[in-house]
């Protein structure tokens, strides 16, 4: 044979011993398990061996495959899950967003997608094609099945120097200076302007819109119509009806109180003189305080407010001699001058039924603004920005005329109540033939101030402030009746009268559940008429006297889940919470188990998102709507 052709030898591994000395027979290499298994080993649920092809596929003859991102222990795979949960955090992200913000069309279109059992591509495919979060084409538009498309609610970061990125497009735009120096960002005062009057204005009108924002368009600090500290006081209430945080924080608390402090330095600047903008600024200033848990003073400010409007005429007088002001100017001073006084009617109205402090303020002299139902003066349409979405039919003037109405038939009400009481009549039984025209006012609002299943939230908050009125004036007659002093919240008095009393109320009261209820339906909780805390205040305790009746269940969960909404912009509205669970704990009654969760306020500091220091949770007392709360004997305020 060949040289060539001989195969060195090959040696083998030598022998070992083992303990006893006997030579161990050499052990194979064990197989090593592979670190990812190959789609074939996975179908067969068989081991998989390290290596391409793998010992099983090679025995079965099947094609091996392995996907080497699938490997835990590989930067790439981790990569790859960190991937699919961003993907997973985002569509999660956009379910929350539909149900928060989308109208219940959408919200019950997609429940029934996920209750079919689709997989979370089809969900997916699902919110792409019919709720397009984000697509500049999606504003205003509709669907094909005339679904308004979802907004895209844009959660903004606030930082202290106000410049405010990534804005809707607000639907009043207006100049941020030479009015505030608090930020220079047109859009965001926008915003601001937009909110307010979108959700305050309609209630309280302070100000005459279209004649507000076309001064302050002007850009004039001479205009008689805005002035300085009138926007600062507007932005600042505004601030606290804007969208939340991501980090769950109150909004803009630096920025609400910067605009706070501009306006309240010119308000003191002025002292001494009267104005038109003063007066309306003084107004606004009443529903900030209010609303931000210093109530008190409030009606302080409220009080001088009064005091200024009577020197309003004397104040267009000195005006009409001015050679610089024209005559077209002052036409429209008066017309802002003649909204302003109904609006501190209609203001003091509401708070004399709430409060006995309040002083009996007669209806203006001056001819109420509104024209009738077909002035084409006033809007006739409304969008609740900021969401974006259709604009919904909705009369303004019309609105405002009802809720003066209503103020009329609260005042009218009121004072005879008043003038009964000491006397020898019967104050029940005068009150029940007042409370059939009162209850006659629903009735006769126009039809587009009806109720209906497309109510906007103005109309429905409307017709709970009704409701309201006829509670608190039910619970005055049921204490007239009883030996008690004073109405009591949470029960009727005992009276040869008290079973009829407490129907009313307790009507009164689940209706105005009920109505929270359609608007939470329809609208949602994000945004909502702040005035809806007035009513809400006291209808919640009124179903504590028949609690187990099954019927005012959900009125009563509805009104916890606006609280609870409402106490992540306002004091009052966690304030009032806390007060429920105490007196529930107190009247031993058993709050629904849905509710449960409402009432758990976790303390959060601020070092979190901020980096300042720990804040506590602020006390009952002092938290806002004291003066509504303090006429009733059973809810004890001062325990805290």
């Amino acid at each position: 044979m060949a040289s060539d052709s001989v195969q060195p030898y090959k040696l083998a591994p030598a022998p070992s011993l083992n303990a006893s000395g006997v030579l161990s027979p050499v052990e194979s290499s064990p197989k090593k398990k592979a670190s990812v298994a190959c789609s074939a080993c996975r179908r067969r649920k068989s081991r998989c061996t390290d290596g391409v092809p793998c010992q099983a596929c090679k025995a079965h003859g099947t094609e091996c495959v392995k996907d080497e991102t699938e490997d835990m222990r590989r930067r790439l795979a981790v990569k790859k899950r960190l991937a699919l949960a961003d993907v997973d955090r985002k569509l999660l992200d956009r379910l929350l967003e539909l149900l928060r913000f989308g109208f219940n069309e959408q919200i019950n279109s997609l429940v029934n997608l996920v209750r079919s059992n689709a997989p979370r591509q089809d969900i997916q495919a699902f919110l792409d094609d019919r709720f397009d979060i984000g697509s500049p084409t999606s504003v205003g538009t509709e669907s094909t099945d005339g679904i308004p498309p979802i907004q895209d609610h844009h959660r903004r970061k606030r930082h202290h120097t106000g410049n405010i990125a990534d804005l809707m497009n607000p639907p009043i735009q207006v100049p941020a200076k030479p009015w505030t120096t608090v930020t220079d960002d047109d859009d965001f005062v926008s915003h601001l302007i937009s909110l307010w009057f979108t959700w305050a204005h309609q209630w309280w009108h302070w100000v005459d819109k279209v004649l507000f924002i076309e001064a302050m368009k002007t850009q004039d600090l001479n205009n008689p119509l805005c002035t300085p500290y009138l926007v600062n006081m507007i932005l600042a209430d505004a601030c606290l009806l804007d969208t939340m945080e991501e980090d769950e924080d109150e909004p803009d608390p630096y920025l609400r109180n910067q605009f706070y402090k501009e306006a309240k330095k010119g308000l003191e600047a002025e002292e001494g003189r009267i104005s038109l903008t003063l007066v309306q600024a003084t107004g606004v200033q009443w529903t900030f305080l209010d609303m931000n848990g210093q109530d008190k003073v409030g009606l302080l400010v409220l009080s001088e407010q009064l005091f200024m409007s009577k020197e309003l005429e004397r104040y267009q007088e000195r005006m009409s001699k001015d050679p610089k002001i024209s005559p077209e100017t002052l036409s429209k001073m008066d017309q802002a001058a003649s909204r302003l006084e109904w609006a501190l009617f209609t203001l003091n109205a509401f708070t004399l039924v709430g409060s006995r402090r309040a002083h009996a303020v007669a209806p203006p002299k001056r001819p109420h603004p509104h024209n009738g139902h077909d002035d084409n003066a006033v809007s006739k349409t409304w969008m609740p920005y900021p969401r974006q979405s259709p604009q919904f039919e909705f009369h303004e003037g019309c609105h405002f005329a009802c809720v003066s109405s209503l103020a009329r038939e609260a005042h009218r009400n009121e004072v005879s109540f008043m003038k009964s009481e000491g006397n020898q009549e019967d104050p029940p039984g005068m009150l029940s033939g007042l409370k059939e025209e009162l209850k006659n006012w629903a009735a006769s609002v126009p039809s587009c101030m009806q109720l209906h299943e497309n109510a906007t939230p103005h109309v429905i908050t409307l017709h709970a402030m009704h409701n309201w009125v006829i509670l608190i004036l039910t619970k005055q007659a049921a204490a007239a009746a009883a030996p008690s002093s004073k109405p009591i919240a949470t029960s009727t008095p005992e009276s040869s009268t008290a079973s009829y009393w407490r129907q009313i109320s307790t009507s009164a009261a689940v209706k105005i559940g009920n109505l929270m209820g359609q608007l939470i339906t329809k609208w949602g909780v994000e945004n909502f008429p702040v005035i809806l805390l007035h009513p809400l205040s006291l209808a919640i305790f009124c179903l504590f006297e028949d609690s187990e009746h099954d019927d005012h269940k959900e009125a009563f969960v509805n009104m916890c889940i606006a609280l609870r909404a409402a106490s992540r912009r306002f004091r009052v509205g966690k304030g009032i919470l806390k007060l429920v669970k105490s007196t529930a704990e107190e009247k031993e009654v058993t709050l629904p188990k849905e509710t449960q969760p409402l009432f758990h306020f976790e303390r959060r500091s601020l070092s979190e998102s901020t980096g300042s220091e720990q804040r506590e949770e602020a006390p009952v007392v002092g938290i806002g709507m004291n003066y509504l709360l303090e006429k009733w004997d059973d809810l004890k305020l001062d325990e805290y």
